[in-house]
């Protein structure tokens, strides 16, 4: 056996283990009444065997689900709210989440989604898996859905309890069933980016 093979099964002991850590019953630890943030650092730290890629100083708040989180990436500064459920990253669906995000309590991202295509057979087991892009300092308001294969802007703001169907571009606020853009935020360069995402 060679050490990158070697290495390889340590990590994934490592995972593993954080993993039993975190359902057990990290997940549960409140985010505050317990002392030097006791809850929120361990979550943290198990996070970082857990997803693919983890920044630094996140805050995965009590009651996040992820399923096995091997494909999750989120850059530092980043947090996601209180029982905010992220479906489908064990069936192959990945979720990136940039830097300084913040991700409200109770939000829903989905990576995968029914194949329908063919009427003769069952829509059960049968998903195609996607990516969930959210980029640098997005916020999204609390009890928001995020459905698979969307893309989400640096710099945009979504509305609570907004469904998210499609594409978001930079430097907008968008809100709604299904999100529209409500408004542009004033930002510098924000016209140049957003008349770019127009032409994408």
């Amino acid at each position: 056996m060679t050490s990158v093979e070697k290495e390889s099964i340590a990590r994934k002991i490592c995972r593993n283990i954080a993993l039993v850590v975190y359902y057990g019953f990290a997940r549960y630890l409140p985010t505050q009444y317990l002392p030097f943030s006791i809850g929120r650092k361990l979550r943290g730290f198990l996070c970082k065997f857990i997803f693919r890629k983890c920044g630094k100083n996140i805050n995965i708040e009590n009651g996040v689900f992820f399923g096995f989180g091997r494909d999750i990436e989120i850059g530092s500064d980043s947090g996601i709210g209180r029982n905010s459920y992220i479906a489908g990253i064990g069936g192959g669906g990945k979720v990136i989440i940039g830097d300084n995000v913040m991700i409200a309590a109770e939000t829903i991202i989905l990576t995968l989604k029914h194949k329908f295509d063919n009427e003769l057979k069952s829509i059960r087991g049968f998903h195609e898996p996607t990516c969930v892009t959210i980029e640098d300092y997005v916020w999204i308001g609390i009890r928001s859905i995020i459905l698979p294969g969307v893309k989400i802007g640096k710099y945009s703001i979504i509305g609570a309890g907004a469904v998210v169907t499609k594409k978001i571009p930079s430097y907008v606020v968008a809100g709604g069933v299904p999100a529209k853009i409500i408004k542009k935020r004033q930002a510098i360069e924000s016209k140049k980016i957003y008349n770019q995402n127009e032409k994408d």
